[in-house]
């Protein structure tokens, strides 16, 4: 009796033991697979430095996605508006600015052209030609007719007087006769390129 007793408990005690061991053993490779998988292997360089080595495969998506961020212009980081990419267009100088008080600097300006658009104020001008109550001319430095076109009819104004004005300074069209030339008055002015737009006109002599 007290043999198959002992014997028993001798087989009860086995049993336990190899659950244990089982049990164990398990947990240990459960242990093992996690840091395997978790931590890279590390191995010296040539240069003494430990390094990590990384599997085969591993960091390929953190790299492409790196590369991806990489290859984004600038101008994408700072935001897709119009302001960004088109820079500001300078103001041409001289244009629309301080008037012009120098009857030679119409004269004397290699392009004419280019000073349509300046405001002019001039005095001591002098009348070379009326051609109607709105058209006239005068001498400019170099001697060579200034075209004149008034907004309001003057009838008081004749050759030889001395006046001043203020306008604009506009391009003479390719057809002066819609400005009210005749073909007598445009050959009178001698091709010139420009002419004053007066707003304001009046006679200081005669």
């Amino acid at each position: 009796m007290t043999f198959f007793k002992a014997a028993k408990e001798t087989t009860v005690a086995g049993l336990v033991l190899s659950a244990l061991t089982l049990t164990s053993g398990c947990h240990t490779e459960r242990s093992g697979n996690s840091e395997s998988g978790s931590a890279p292997a590390y191995a010296p360089s040539e240069t003494g430095t430990t390094v990590a080595q990384q599997p085969p495969g591993a960091g390929v998506g953190a790299q492409a996605s790196a590369g991806a961020a990489a290859d984004v212009p600038a101008s994408t980081e700072k935001g897709s508006g119009a302001s960004d990419l088109t820079p500001a267009t300078p103001r041409q100088a001289g244009v629309a600015g301080t008037p012009i008080t120098d009857v030679s600097m119409l004269s004397t300006t290699s392009d004419p052209s280019a000073l349509a658009g300046r405001p002019i104020n001039l005095s001591g001008l002098q009348v070379q030609q009326v051609f109607s109550d709105r058209m006239l001319s005068v001498r400019g430095s170099d001697g060579k007719p200034i075209c004149v076109r008034l907004h309001e009819p003057v009838q008081n104004i004749k050759q030889g007087d001395t006046i001043g004005l203020a306008g604009i300074i506009d391009r003479m069209p390719s057809d002066p006769t819609r400005l009210g030339f005749s073909q007598q008055d445009i050959q009178a002015l001698q091709g010139q390129p420009i002419y004053i737009d007066a707003k304001q006109i009046q006679v200081t002599s005669r």
